[in-house]
């Protein structure tokens, strides 16, 4: 039905009056004044669309515009000004994209002057650098050099995905220390946070310079980097909490990773802390795949490290670890292929006079006789304080490719701390060290009462200790200068009950093992970590404790104790278990509890108990 000059009404719900020309709405009933009705078909209408004007004044419902509908113009209410310009005015408070795209031919033969023009720009205005073409691009130029203009700078530098953007530095004379083809910087008085670097394979033709270089950064991530030659693929200097994920560094002269902490660059220094590998490669660096000095909590997992160092130099190693600068965790390698390194040892850790515990856990280390791709040692740990240990545990020692074992080239070496190792595979005895100079031991846990104790004859020796009879309790770790082998290392590879012990008490003559049995059963392999805080410190930093401690050196750190559920810990004020200060005890709870100690930075020894048993290394009561 068409209508003339007629006023139509019909209900629409929630309008209410709005001004002339459109429609009046009272009631729950429309009325449209002064609009022209002449092609208005009422039987097309649609509940709830809105009615519109063209150029013509005809009407035009919105069902023949996509079906606009009232709730949707209603979204409208409120709006003061354009739309779309305050979309655009939102835009530009985030960290925006520079595109950097400045060439169209497949060699992108670039001028290094625009690189470093975008590192400008995109410094001064708080931007990210995006490579949107894939493709190489080939630089004149050998440094390039970001620098931070504010605190807590964020940056990402990030090509194509798949690593399809090549960064093509070529050849060039050496830049010399602490210098690269690429660097970003801090602005010298705090970190460029949550920075990102990804997706990029960067090479050159030669080795004489480093690659890639990073001072300064915090909570920030590497990922997806392929790097070629160079003297260093990638340098990190004052970093925190950084991740370094997916990556492959191949072919450097020197060091495939080179990280020093306390190194003042650009007027900033601090110590590298916290700092995660993660399904990283490194391979062909001619002195270490991995260097760090002054620092700590350094994490490794799932990684291959393999053909680094030189073989037979004694200054190589496949991964080097020297000079902690806090007492705690140092180095952690978990889950690693380290296969056909060269140097003095696989993995080689000097901590010096600092209190540290580092800790070797399920990993596949190789050597091979084929071009002598193997080390003297695997692992190699010094130390001038008597309490800064190495935890070994299930690593499996290998090798092949006609690696003819040795005597000489023990497994486990060094001087001046402790191994602790349980439930190794060692493919040769002949190269396990069962004497461990200078200082070396393996205790049984402290506190074992036994039953009676009957010497074996091996090798027409016999055993010249005490007898230990029934009742008698070991408290010494050392027993006529002979040295005791982790009871739950013999445990294991024996299968053995629960109930059972193995000691195995290595003299001048031979082997003389023994089962006895111990009044207390073995309790969890792996205890859970006690986290020791340091409240005051902007490092905020932590001690991890999952076993009785006779004497802490110089920690300092305890201001807050994070108990896991099911653990209980008693802490005193002096060595030996004396001077009582506190007992926390978190064993029946379920959940993460935080205690404070009565006086807090005196922590010098405590005891231990996960499920009301005391734990002693190594891991067993």
């Amino acid at each position: 039905m068409n209508l003339s000059t007629t006023i139509f009404s019909r209900s629409m719900n929630g309008i209410t009056t709005l001004t002339d020309g459109i429609a009046v709405i009272r009631n729950g009933e429309a009325s449209f004044n002064n609009v022209s009705t002449d092609n208005i078909n009422t039987s097309s209408l649609s509940t709830n669309n809105m009615v519109l004007n063209d150029l013509q004044s005809n009407t035009i419902e919105t069902n023949t515009l996509n079906g606009i509908t009232s709730t949707e113009i209603n979204y409208l209410s409120g709006t003061t000004s354009n739309i779309q310009q305050q979309l655009n005015s939102k835009q530009n408070n985030f960290y925006t994209a520079t595109y950097f795209n400045i060439l169209t031919t497949n060699s992108r033969a670039v001028n290094s002057a625009n690189l470093q023009t975008a590192f400008n720009t995109c410094s001064t205005n708080k931007y990210g650098l995006y490579f949107d073409s894939c493709g190489t691009y080939n630089f004149n130029s050998q440094q390039h050099i970001f620098t931070a203009t504010s605190n807590s700078q964020p940056f990402f530098m990030i090509g194509t995905k798949g690593g399809k953007t090549t960064l093509n530095f070529g050849s060039g004379s050496a830049l010399g220390s602490q210098k690269a083809n690429l660097e970003f910087h801090c602005n010298g008085s705090s970190f460029m946070t949550y920075c990102v670097l990804s997706d990029f394979t960067i090479s050159r033709s030669d080795k004489t310079s480093s690659i890639i270089l990073i001072n300064g950064w915090s909570f920030g991530k590497i990922e997806n980097i392929t790097t070629l030659n160079g003297s260093i693929s990638l340098q990190l200097y004052n970093c925190i909490t950084l991740s370094i994920v997916n990556c492959f560094f191949r072919f450097s002269l020197d060091y495939g990773i080179y990280a020093k902490g306390n190194v003042n660059l650009n007027g900033f220094s601090i110590i590298n802390n916290n700092i995660n590998f993660n399904n990283i490669s490194v391979s062909d660096a001619d002195k270490a795949g991995l260097y760090f000095s002054n620092s700590a909590s350094i994490n490794i997992m799932d990684c291959d490290f393999e053909q680094n160092g030189t073989y037979n130099d004694m200054t190589c190693a496949g991964l080097w670890f020297e000079n902690p600068t806090d007492n705690g965790q140092g180095l952690t390698v978990i889950n690693t292929h380290i296969e056909g390194n060269k140097g003095i040892s696989s993995i080689y850790i000097n901590s010096g006079s600092v209190l540290s515990t580092h800790t070797i856990e399920n990993n596949f280390m190789n050597r091979i006789g084929t071009n002598n791709l193997y080390a003297t040692h695997q692992i190699y740990f010094l130390s001038t304080n008597s309490n800064s240990s190495v935890i070994v545990n299930n690593n499996s020692f290998r090798s092949y490719g006609g690696y003819v074992p040795n005597a000489s080239n023990t497994l486990l070496d060094g001087s001046g701390g402790i191994f602790y190792y349980s439930a190794n595979v060692v493919q040769d005895s002949i190269e396990w060290n069962t004497s461990l100079p200078n200082g070396y031991s393996q205790p049984l846990p402290t506190d074992i009462t036994c039953n009676t104790l009957t010497a074996t004859t091996i090798n027409s020796s016999t055993l010249t200790s005490p007898t230990i009879n029934s009742s008698t309790t070991i408290n010494s770790y050392d027993i006529n200068s002979s040295h005791l082998i982790s009871a739950e290392d013999i445990r294991i590879n024996n299968g053995l009950t629960t109930h059972s012990v193995v000691c195995a008490i290595i003299t001048t003559d031979g082997i003389v093992a023994n089962t006895i049995t111990c009044d207390r059963l073995f309790t969890s392999y792996i205890c859970p970590d006690v986290k020791v805080i340091n409240g005051t410190s902007a490092m905020q930093f932590y001690l991890n404790i999952n076993c009785s401690v006779k004497q802490f050196s110089g920690a300092n750190v305890d201001d807050y104790y994070l108990l896991p559920p099911g653990v209980k810990l008693i802490i005193y004020s002096s060595g030996n278990y004396t001077s009582l200060l506190n007992t926390f005890d978190n064993s029946a709870s379920s959940v993460y509890n935080v205690f404070a100690p009565t006086t807090p930075n005196t922590l010098q020894s405590c005891k231990y108990y996960y499920n009301d048993v005391e734990q002693a290394f190594p891991y067993i009561s």
